[in-house]
């Protein structure tokens, strides 16, 4: 069995609102604790698998899409041999768009996956 790991920081920038549920709205002011996106494929000679995992609240169908799809093309794996899942963490931004995912977390898997 080999396994590959990989830990991407992709912590918006100052001035994001966060909070949960669209309650308790705040302005960050800083980092406190960055958001990851973790990443493991595992080979055991026959079969190749992939876990994924972001620090998000939660993840809607599209970009769960996305993320699919961008580890597919950074490790040539089947897609449904692909999991994605979130941490259901409260401390990341109120609204997360795609484009932090995709220009942070999804380009640095191709290159490093």
């Amino acid at each position: 069995m080999k396994a590959a790991f990989v830990k991407i920081e992709y912590t918006p920038p100052s001035g994001q609102r966060f909070g949960r549920l669209g309650v308790n709205i705040l302005t960050a002011e800083g980092v406190k604790w960055p958001l990851f996106a973790r990443l493991a494929v595992f080979d055991s000679g026959s079969q190749q698998t992939a876990i994924c995992v972001l620090d998000q609240g939660m993840l809607v169908s599209p970009v769960v899409a996305d993320i699919r799809q961008a580890v597919v093309g950074g490790t040539g794996l089947a897609p449904e041999h692909v999991m994605v899942a979130a941490t259901h963490t409260h401390t990341m931004p109120h609204r997360p768009g795609r484009g932090c995912l995709r220009t942070r977390a999804m380009n640095s898997w191709t290159r490093c996956a």
